[in-house]
C-alpha cells in the first residue's frame, strides 16, 4: 500500500491543531483585555462620583458591558466551534483521499450513503480500508458530543431538545458549557478543549492506520 504520505499528512493534521490552538488563546486574551479595559475606564471616570451617580452610569453602560463580556465572547466562540468542525471533517476526508489514491478498490468515499462527511469518511474506513476504527475510543466518543453541539448551532439555533439526555448530562457535566432554558452557552476554554480531543483522536487513529502496514 502506498501510504507514504500519511507521516507528512499527520504532521501537517498535528501543526494545524496547535496552530489553531494558539489562535483561540489569542482572541480570548484580546477579549479579557477588552473587558478589564472597559472595566478600568468606569472605575476611573466614576472614581469622585457619588453613589447614584455611578448607579445611573453603569446602568447606562450595561449594554455595552454585556456585549464585551457576553455577546461577542459566545459569538467568537460559537464560529470557532464551525471552523474546528470543518478541521475534523477536511482532515477526515484529506485522509480517505490518499487512501483512495493508494489502494485498488472502485468504491470510493462519495458512493457510501452517510450522514455527512464524518459519517461518509468513518465509513470508508471501516468497510473500504478494513481499518479499526476508534469508535470506542474516549475521543471520538466525546467527538458524537460535539457534533451535537456543533448541529445545534447551525440547525437549532442552540437548542437542546429536552430528551437528550446524553447531551444535557455531557453539558451539565462540562466545565466548558452552560445550558440555559435548553440553549447552550460555550464559555472559555471550549475551543482549545475541542481541539485537544481532535488531536487525541488522530493520534488513535494514525496508531490504528499504522497497525494495517
Amino acid at each position: 500500500m502506498k501510504n507514504f504520505k500519511m507521516p507528512l499528512l499527520k504532521m501537517g493534521i498535528m501543526m494545524d491543531l496547535e496552530t489553531f490552538k494558539q489562535h483561540t488563546r489569542n482572541v480570548e486574551s484580546f477579549l479579557n483585555q477588552e473587558v478589564k479595559a472597559f472595566e478600568k475606564h468606569a472605575a476611573e471616570v466614576t472614581a469622585e462620583w457619588e453613589d447614584f451617580e455611578k448607579a445611573e452610569y453603569y446602568e447606562n453602560s450595561h449594554d455595552e458591558y454585556w456585549e464585551l463580556s457576553k455577546v461577542y465572547p459566545n459569538i467568537q466562540r460559537k464560529s470557532e466551534l464551525i471552523s474546528i468542525y470543518t478541521i475534523l471533517e477536511n482532515t477526515i476526508n484529506r485522509i480517505c483521499s490518499v487512501y483512495q489514491f493508494s489502494i485498488e478498490n472502485p468504491v470510493k468515499m462519495e458512493d457510501l450513503e452517510a450522514n455527512g462527511i464524518i459519517d461518509q469518511g468513518k465509513r470508508y474506513l471501516e468497510k473500504v480500508v478494513l481499518l479499526d476504527f476508534p469508535t470506542n475510543h474516549s475521543s471520538w466518543q466525546e467527538i458524537t458530543k460535539i457534533q451535537q453541539i456543533r448541529n445545534s448551532f447551525v440547525h437549532a439555533a442552540d437548542h437542546v431538545k429536552t430528551g437528550n439526555s446524553d447531551l444535557i448530562k455531557y453539558i451539565k457535566q462540562s466545565q466548558y458549557l452552560e445550558l440555559k432554558n435548553n440553549k447552550i452557552e460555550i464559555l472559555n476554554g471550549f475551543s482549545e478543549h475541542c481541539l485537544k480531543v481532535f488531536e487525541d483522536f488522530f493520534i488513535e487513529l494514525f496508531a490504528r492506520m499504522e497497525a494495517l502496514k
